[in-house]
């Protein structure tokens, strides 16, 4: 029964409990922001931690061939309103983002032809 399910997650979830899940993500889109930052990426997020959450995104007029190709190497991303966007969670770890920060300048230049 999905009920049953739905019950079963959240538990899963409060297991972590949510300022620790709260912590460990805005402690990843911290390094996934910086990150875009060193590789000069136009981000369009807010900096300040007060003004954002898990998603980092910034601004790229070939953001659906930028998605395209991140999804080739297993890297999934969300793209709209001329941006690209990554989302960090309890289940991603530092070397999701910093897998994601190695490929995107290739990815880029491929999206760019």
């Amino acid at each position: 029964c999905s009920s049953d399910l739905l019950e079963h997650s959240l538990r899963y979830l409060l297991g972590f409990g949510v300022e620790s899940i709260s912590a460990h993500v805005l402690e990843l889109s911290d390094y996934l922001h910086e990150g875009l930052i060193g590789l000069d990426m136009p981000v369009i997020t807010p900096t300040p931690r007060a003004e954002r959450a898990g998603s980092v995104s910034f601004a790229s007029a070939a953001h659906e061939r930028i998605v395209a190709l991140a999804a080739e190497r297993g890297i999934l991303l969300w793209d709209g309103n001329d941006r690209v966007r990554a989302s960090v969670h309890l289940f991603n770890d530092r070397t999701d983002v910093e897998r994601y920060l190695e490929c995107l300048p290739r990815i880029c230049h491929e999206a760019s032809r």
